[in-house]
């Protein structure tokens, strides 16, 4: 289960049940920094700047101090180093490698100073939130562990980039240029619409010259009836080829022609 994350005004009111908090003086002489309660600072003391028949207790097998008995005692089942020696060693009683110094050193004002109100406040809230924030790590870390725990799978192929071509757009069209005139040749387009347009207007011309010589001829009237009335046109032949050829003669295509193309008045 996630645990709260504490407000700085709750880290503060934790901060002032702790106390006074201290400063090692040896390690201050070595430009480094070591500040917490004060047993912790004598155990500190104890182990990195005394030696080991100084402290009040000791251990001779994982060389273990401490300022009172009782550490000394319960170490031997909660002190990771201490099983790891006595199994690498085949030691079943530990009870002959805890020694209780005959001259311990005293600690005293040499060895820490105590630290202000103020400053223990500020010391003791900034490593509660440095823990904090390693506790949240440590959660995601396990969260990590129990959804791979065996790691992260490697693939079995590498991975490739999408292989997705864009669309192919086709060209752009463009309208069709006419083809220019070189050389006195004309496109074939350009002389069908020529021969039409020369036609139609030689039809016209033609029609109206021979209807201008008819009017002149026969006259408005006479003209348009005579035209208009089949029997105007010969059916027969002229009596000069004779009755013999009566039945293979056939009326002139010109004069039926010309009768198809006036038009027709009511």
């Amino acid at each position: 289960m996630q645990r709260a994350t504490k407000t700085t005004e709750e880290l503060e009111k934790m901060a002032k049940h702790k106390g006074r908090a201290y400063e090692c003086l040896h390690c201050s002489r070595q430009g480094k920094t070591v500040i917490d309660v004060k047993s912790r600072v004598e155990d500190h003391i104890l182990k990195y700047h005394l030696g080991l028949d100084q402290a009040p207790f000791y251990c001779t097998l994982c060389l273990f101090r401490s300022t009172e008995k009782k550490p000394l005692l319960e170490h031997v089942f909660r002190h990771s180093r201490h099983r790891q020696e006595a199994q690498n060693k085949n030691i079943v009683d530990s009870t002959p490698y805890l020694k209780e110094s005959q001259n311990p050193y005293k600690l005293g004002s040499a060895d820490y100073r105590q630290l202000s109100q103020e400053e223990s406040v500020k010391t003791f809230v900034g490593k509660m939130l440095q823990n904090q924030e390693r506790s949240q790590q440590d959660l995601l870390g396990r969260a990590f562990d129990e959804v791979f725990p065996n790691g992260i799978p490697e693939l079995d192929s590498p991975v490739q980039e999408c292989a997705i071509q864009p669309p192919t757009l086709p060209p752009p069209t463009t309208p069709p240029v006419p083809m220019p005139i070189r050389g006195g040749q004309t496109p074939q387009p350009v002389i069908q619409k020529a021969a039409s347009q020369t036609s139609n207007m030689l039809t016209t011309l033609l029609f109206s010259g021979l209807q201008h010589t008819l009017q002149q001829s026969f006259g408005a009237s006479g003209l348009m009836n005579s035209l208009q009335t089949p029997d105007m046109i010969p059916t027969g032949p002229p009596s000069c080829c004779g009755s013999a050829s009566s039945e293979a003669y056939k009326p002139p295509t010109e004069q039926r022609r010309m009768h198809e193309m006036l038009p027709t008045t009511t």
